[in-house]
């Protein structure tokens, strides 16, 4: 599959903040480009502006990053490559014109968050131990209840898109070849 992503979009959708660092966008480009090896995934990342006024190409870590330069905008580029690789792609972006521009050319999109979720993830050490919720049970009263609440593992990512195809299972028992192009996708990250 071919992963075309928003860069700037997602960063700052991910990290909310408005401003990103070098620093953090080659943290990200560095994940992506683990992430495409292990997955075997082909990426393409497109960021706003550059050290060109025109648009400037090249690899890191595996994965295609382009620059938009001055002239135009990384959505512009976005919206090019859509139309030129309509075959097995997928957006990631929470950009509503992108999306739009997807949707006219059945392609499927992921928002930036769900997206970066997920890389992180799947890019978590398998050795690293789960995280302490913040929950400590501070009497030593027996509470069965309690007891197995406390011991749940609240690490699930919630996926709305999951939850509006099982609405969508209950009702009519098929999916839409819109949402049912979207759960292949899913299905290959």
């Amino acid at each position: 599959m071919h992963i075309i992503i928003d860069g700037y979009n997602v960063l700052k959708q991910a990290l909310h903040s408005g401003e990103i660092s070098d620093m953090q966008r080659r943290a990200f480009i560095n994940s992506l480009g683990k992430y495409g090896a292990k997955k075997n995934h082909r990426i393409t990342i497109v960021f706003d502006g550059g050290p060109d006024a025109w648009p400037t190409q090249e690899k890191d870590h595996g994965i295609t990053v382009i620059y938009a330069g001055i002239k135009q905008s990384a959505d512009d580029l976005i919206k090019r490559a859509m139309k030129e690789r309509q075959h097995n792609i997928l957006v990631v972006t929470s950009d509503n014109e992108i999306k739009t521009a997807a949707a006219r050319q059945d392609i499927v999109t992921m928002n930036a968050q769900d997206f970066y979720a997920l890389l992180k993830q799947e890019m978590r050490p398998i050795h690293e131990p789960k995280k302490n919720h913040g929950m400590v049970k501070t009497s030593q009263e027996e509470n069965p209840l309690l007891d197995s609440l406390m011991r749940q593992d609240f690490s699930a990512i919630y996926k709305p898109d999951e939850i509006r195809s099982d609405e969508r299972h209950s009702k009519s028992n098929k999916l839409s070849k819109k949402e049912r192009a979207y759960q292949q996708k899913i299905k290959k990250l």
